[in-house]
């Protein structure tokens, strides 16, 4: 074999051909990924793209087979060529039929937020590749990230209308009646979003003093002034159903701003608020749902498999704290959150092994607060500092009490 076919073979098989000779700065890519690789492998003093040039010894571009190589294994990832990923063909359909096929131009120009400098840097590295079509990998099945939505979803609908209580006994799902693959048992999704969160590292720890704000609303200017009033209801009076609790099952709902709590708690219709600051007593350690890390980019070695769980838990988060009418209809649509927050409260550990205390969620009614819900009752509050019992969580400051008029 002639050294020419072995070098297009083994071009081929990379998937792209080398002998540019030329440098390219981090400036020249707005993929933060690309320009951090840039940086770390950098042999040349300029770039040979947009000109410019090291102000001393050292070196500001990486040689662009390099970077070709980490774009086309980004792309590999995610990306194949449709005859590999099983792909119909038939030439009287004008072609590839059931799956969305592009060509590397439309690739690279549209589909990938890659950013090239400019139209050289971006023929360049259209020439070195040696495949002409992509289709998604696996293209006639859902992606991770949407089959654990679609399982999310089934979860929420057997929980809401068919089996509520012994859900964690239902078999597995008849496969020949989904087109999608799904969970061995309803509640696997449970494991999943916990796992994901450990993934992510959506647990943190809260210090001690932490101050979370709690409203009660009331039809006249009475006010509210103990923490018997202002904190989470006795059993026999918690009657409502709410998005992480259910009647009967107490829980303490508040925000970490008055805005978010008065939006959090009031409706058109009320009258008057009263707003307490309730400090926390000890360290907690909570599921914070609201430092859902960006999506990295699939050029990003580290990171890029953390892509369709983040995809997840985006999707995840929307339909979680999605507005729900106090109409008669949350004592349904509230279930699938409930169950969820029982899942963090009773059954998930956290790497440490101990409980979480509570969950840190956006808020659905104020754009860009936080709302949080604590696992504790009556019995874990006190005011002013009065009780230090262990089972102590929270303790009500009196002198931030105030009752605010809502309606003229």
């Amino acid at each position: 074999m002639g050294g020419a076919k072995e070098a297009w073979l083994e071009a081929q098989g990379r998937g792209f051909t080398t002998g540019a000779e030329k440098y390219v700065c981090s400036n020249c890519f707005s993929d933060y990924a690309i320009q951090e690789f840039i940086e770390q492998v950098a042999e040349s003093l300029k770039c040979d793209y947009c000109g410019s040039e090291s102000e001393g010894e050292e070196p500001i571009a990486a040689p662009l087979d390099t970077v070709v190589e980490l774009i086309v294994e980004g792309i590999k990832t995610e990306w194949g060529q449709p005859g590999d990923e099983g792909v119909g063909w038939a030439s009287s359909e004008g072609g590839w039929i059931g799956a969305k096929v592009v060509d590397t131009w439309d690739l690279l120009s549209e589909e990938l937020e890659i950013g090239f400098y400019s139209h050289e840097l971006f023929k360049d590295v259209f020439d070195a590749f040696t495949d002409d079509e992509w289709c998604e990998k696996d293209p006639y099945s859902e992606q991770l990230g949407d089959q654990w939505f679609f399982d999310w979803q089934h979860f929420s609908k057997q929980v809401k209308h068919h089996t509520r209580y012994v859900f964690f006994k239902m078999p597995k799902r008849d496969e020949g009646k989904e087109w999608y693959h799904p969970a061995d048992n309803p509640y696997d999704i449970l494991y999943e979003i916990g796992s994901n969160v450990d993934r992510l590292n959506l647990v943190i720890s809260l210090p001690v003093s932490t101050d979370f704000v709690r409203v009660r609303v009331s039809e006249n200017n009475v006010g509210y002034s103990t923490v018997a009033e202002l904190g989470p209801p006795p059993v026999n009076k918690c009657v409502s159903s709410n998005r992480m609790s259910p009647a009967g099952i107490p829980m303490f709902y508040g925000a970490f701003n008055e805005a978010t709590a008065l939006a959090e708690t009031t409706k058109e219709t009320d009258h008057y608020a009263t707003v307490g600051t309730f400090k926390t007593m000890r360290e907690i350690k909570v599921l914070d749902l609201t430092k859902l890390p960006f999506v990295p980019s699939i050029f990003d070695r580290k990171k890029r498999d953390d892509r369709q769980p983040i995809f997840f838990m985006r999707d995840f988060l929307r339909d979680f704290t999605k507005p729900v009418d106090k109409n008669g209809s949350e004592h349904i649509e509230y279930v699938p959150t409930q169950v969820v927050t029982e899942y963090f409260r009773h059954i998930y550990r956290h790497n440490d092994k101990k409980k979480l205390d509570g969950i840190i969620y956006p808020s659905s009614v104020s754009k860009g607060g936080k709302a949080c819900v604590l696992f504790c009752n009556a019995e874990n509050c006190t005011q002013d500092d009065q009780a230090m019992k262990d089972e102590i969580l929270l303790s009500l400051c009196t002198k931030s009490i105030k009752t605010i008029k809502l309606t003229a």
